[in-house]
């Protein structure tokens, strides 16, 4: 017999509860971008922009991904008649900003076994926290 998701309960949650889920999953998401980042073998499509972008112009990766986040959000919503949601919202102003806050604290290793292995982390990472911001179930 088939279980439920580990977080489909989350979507029961009260309000503030969801909102919680939903920060905590795009913090261990910008976490899980940073680890791949600073392990230095290889991004996320968007980050791969996201640090073209910062080679040209005198922006932080977080300050690319929240103007990037804003322009398709916009025409999204603009062009398509998309419905933006709070998680729409915070999820284009919070991983930019974590991604920021997170630069500094995210260790930068030297030799390519333990890059892999951070690189490793932030893909593994990467899967819980979609799960949990997703599981918030607010758009």
């Amino acid at each position: 017999m088939p279980r439920p998701a580990l977080l489909a309960a989350a979507t029961r949650l009260p309000t503030p509860g969801r909102y919680g889920l939903l920060v905590l999953g795009l913090a261990l998401y910008s976490l899980a971008l940073r680890l791949m980042l600073d392990a230095r073998v290889g991004v996320a499509p968007w980050e791969a922009f996201h640090l073209g972008v910062t080679r040209h112009l005198p922006l932080t990766l977080g300050m690319v991904s929240i103007l990037t986040g804003v322009g398709i959000v916009a025409l999204s919503a603009l062009w398509l008649r998309e419905r933006v949601g709070p998680g729409t919202v915070l999820n284009v102003l919070l991983i930019g900003l974590f991604l920021d806050v997170l630069a500094p604290l995210v260790p930068d290793p030297a030799g390519l076994p333990a890059r892999w292995v951070q690189f490793g982390l932030g893909v593994g990472l990467l899967g819980l926290a979609t799960g949990t911001y997703v599981a918030a179930g607010l758009g």
